[in-house]
Order: structure tokens, then C-alpha cells, then sequence
């Protein structure tokens, strides 16, 4: 599919330093999956907020061997990480 307005949007954001950002209760793959995903990009510099066991885990099967990802440990519970 087309994005041309996304398209745009990304290109523009690439251009400037990558935003800091923390990705809370990233615990399901989509969510680390799009976090990686604008890393990739240049357009994050994500700190995931939340159990990191559980967030490396999940992390294991999405992206293997990902050893730089700076973390925030919270609890188990959403409103933990929130």
C-alpha cells in the first residue's frame, strides 16, 4: 500500500535527531516490534518502561539478540510503567 502523507511525515522526521522516547508496557509483540521499527528509522531513541523479564522475553522472539535497548523496571502492572 501507499502512504504518501506517512511517507512524507517519516522523511521529514528523519531528518532531525531522534526523539527520546519511553515506550511504556511495551509487553506484546507489535508494540516492541514498532518501537524497533522507528529506532530503525532514526526517529526514536526508545527506553521501555515496564517488567523488564517479561519485556526481554518477548524481545527474544522478535528481535534476537537485541543487547541495546536502555530499560526502566516497573512492576508488573500497567499503571506500574504508566
Amino acid at each position: 500500500m501507499d502512504y504518501p502523507h506517512l511517507d512524507k511525515i517519516i522523511a521529514e522526521a528523519s531528518r532531525l535527531d531522534p526523539a527520546g522516547v519511553a515506550v511504556c508496557f511495551p509487553c506484546s509483540a507489535g508494540s516492541i516490534e514498532a518501537a524497533l521499527t522507528a529506532r530503525k528509522l532514526g526517529l526514536i531513541d526508545p527506553v521501555f518502561v515496564g517488567p523488564r523479564a517479561r519485556i526481554e522475553a518477548i524481545m527474544a522472539a522478535v528481535a534476537p539478540g537485541l543487547k541495546d535497548i536502555e530499560f526502566c523496571e516497573t512492576g508488573e502492572h500497567p499503571a506500574d510503567a504508566a
